[in-house]
């Protein structure tokens, strides 16, 4: 049997966790849970161990969900002072989770994205942007404030005159 280590790193409340159980429980469900904004600060590591089958060889998967970190670590003995037990540099692939609809939340993982590439020889990076469904509500939302403003909490429709001559 083949292991693969997937580490998943994200900024606070990217829905790291949630994607993951979608995918190791197909449970759904957890999507619509929203963590406070203190759990998103004191999350710890959590390990899932699936087992996937691709092309009829059957793949250990070790998934790491790990808080968010300041930054990749340099090297072993930077992981083992601040990352213990995150097994960040003897991951096979890094799964960068970033919240669609959050500017500082992509940010985030691009600049995780390229401390992985200053201090990892050849790694395999999976960028995933979630919360496209808020995205899009926000859109819509500031498209509708545009077509129709509200001030002072009345509805102001805005005229113009166009003059011909």
């Amino acid at each position: 049997m083949h292991l693969i280590k997937l580490a998943v790193l994200g900024s606070a409340g990217s829905g790291k966790t949630s994607l993951i159980r979608q995918f190791v429980r197909h449970d759904l469900n957890d999507c619509k849970q929203k963590l406070r904004e203190s759990d998103g600060e004191n999350h710890v590591q959590k390990f899932y161990y699936p087992t996937v089958i691709v092309d009829d060889r059957v793949y250990e998967v070790q998934i790491a969900d790990l808080p968010p970190l300041q930054h990749f670590p340099k090297d072993t003995l930077e992981e083992w002072n601040t990352c213990r037990g995150y097994g960040l540099r003897q991951a096979t692939a890094f799964l960068l989770v970033f919240d669609a609809s959050s500017q500082e939340s992509f940010s985030y993982v691009r600049q995780i994205r390229d401390q992985i590439l200053q201090y990892k020889d050849d790694p395999v990076i999976l960028v995933a942007g979630n919360k496209q469904d808020l995205l899009f509500e926000a859109q819509a939302q500031a498209d509708q404030q545009r077509n129709h403003p509200v001030v002072n909490g009345q509805l102001s429709i805005n005229r113009q005159n166009s003059v011909i001559g």
